[in-house]
């Protein structure tokens, strides 16, 4: 891993948000595959600077097909309710795959 000070990291926590905002603009247009190469790319930089602070890259792309997420394109929010607590159920639309946040 590169040995980065505190303002570089900011810098390219700037970035990914910058090719986040790329790759919403890119499905805007209707190029899904411009926007998911962008995603992939979004998730190497997370991954090769370990942006774990900084990023919530969880928000950003999808785990599963690397697609940029947003609630009106490619991510559906649903609340849930149960026994054991309530939730936020988070769906993509591009390839199906679910997870959950506990809401308090």
């Amino acid at each position: 891993m590169p040995i980065l000070s505190k303002v570089n990291r900011r810098d390219l926590a700037g970035e990914v948000f910058y090719l986040h905002r790329l790759a919403l603009d890119a499905l805007r247009e209707g190029d899904s595959a411009w926007a998911q190469a962008l995603g992939r790319h979004i998730y190497r930089v997370y991954q090769k600077y370990r942006l774990r602070g900084l990023v919530r890259i969880k928000s950003l792309v999808c785990k599963k097909c690397s697609m940029p997420l947003h609630p009106a394109y490619t991510l559906k929010v649903r609340l849930r309710s149960r026994e054991s607590g309530r939730f936020v159920v988070y769906t993509c639309r591009a390839c199906g795959h679910s997870w959950r946040k506990v809401v308090r």
